[in-house]
């Protein structure tokens, strides 16, 4: 006897993929805004002490008042930095205060695009032994 169920409960998953769509409709992104992991992440000014971290994603927000969770991966991140020597950015989303060589904070602009829109963000980089 033949096992149906191989192909049948995949071909079940696509229809329903299907129809879940169709009655959800069309939506355009119209927004889209960074967000942090962590505390100290607040009016799009994240605050890291040297050696420190955070995972950065994103939110894209659409016409239709909902929003999508974007992990930072899927982003496509630049720093004012580039020589890292206050911050780096990877391609992950992975902010983290490299160095901290000043006596003031340092601030760094974070930039993230994603799907045609970007936000910015401000690291400031606390100094070390104050």
């Amino acid at each position: 006897m033949t096992n149906y169920r191989k192909y049948l409960y995949p071909f079940a998953a696509v229809l329903l993929s299907i129809a879940l769509a169709a009655c959800a409709g069309t939506r355009e992104m119209t927004d889209f805004s960074i967000v942090g992991e962590a505390p100290g992440f607040e009016d799009n000014v994240l605050t890291l002490a040297e050696g420190e971290s955070n995972l950065l994603g994103g939110r894209a927000h659409f016409d239709n008042e909902t929003t999508d969770s974007v992990i930072g991966a899927l982003i496509n991140w630049s720093s004012s930095d580039e020589d890292e020597e206050y911050v780096s950015i990877a391609n992950t989303g992975r902010v983290t205060a490299v160095s901290s060589t000043t006596l003031l904070p340092v601030p760094v602009e974070i930039t993230g695009r994603y799907n045609g829109f970007e936000d910015t963000i401000t690291v400031v980089v606390e100094p070390s032994g104050l």
